[in-house]
């Protein structure tokens, strides 16, 4: 069991919640996420669980775009929880206050709504404003060219609207 503490309860989602997970020490890069996310899907097939999917997020995209702004840590978490509920009057609203304007706020906007197969990662790439935000999708490109060449892609959803960073 696991504890969310960076955000108040509501309907639907708990605070306390279930949760596996695996580290992979010493390594990193597209290939040690997909390896990663492989034996997620071996282990569940294992389990003879049938029919599920994994939702693969980029956090480091809504990083990237981010960058040079001068958002406090309090205002990227209210940013990223806001990109969670996928309201884009909430999120316009957000984006305003913040003063999060122009190409940075276009891709941000996009974001709750980037989730699918490989196709979103196009979208993405159409909207990333800068080199970083370019280069965190086709590391996320990459990993899924190997799910791909695994066979287990088909378990895969890309959500580029998994921005939160896990806080427990």
């Amino acid at each position: 069991s696991v504890f969310r503490y960076d955000e108040e309860p509501q309907a639907g989602r708990r605070r306390e919640f279930t949760q596996a997970g695996i580290e992979l020490v010493g390594a990193s890069g597209p290939e040690a996420d997909a390896e990663m996310l492989a034996v997620a899907v071996a282990a569940l097939q294992a389990l003879n669980i049938s029919r599920f999917q994994l939702n693969v997020g980029q956090v480091a995209f809504l990083q990237a775009i981010l960058s040079g702004s001068q958002l406090e840590n309090g205002d990227l978490r209210r940013l990223e929880q806001v990109i969670d509920r996928k309201n884009d009057v909430e999120l316009q609203r957000t984006l305003g206050e913040l003063g999060i304007t122009g190409d940075a706020a276009r891709a941000i906007r996009a974001i709750p709504h980037l989730c699918g197969d490989e196709g979103v990662l196009d979208e993405a790439q159409r909207l990333s404003p800068n080199t970083k935000a370019r280069q965190a999708i086709e590391r996320l490109r990459r990993v899924y060219e190997l799910l791909r060449l695994e066979g287990v892609a088909e378990h895969i959803i890309l959500d580029l609207g998994e921005v939160r960073r896990m806080a427990y």
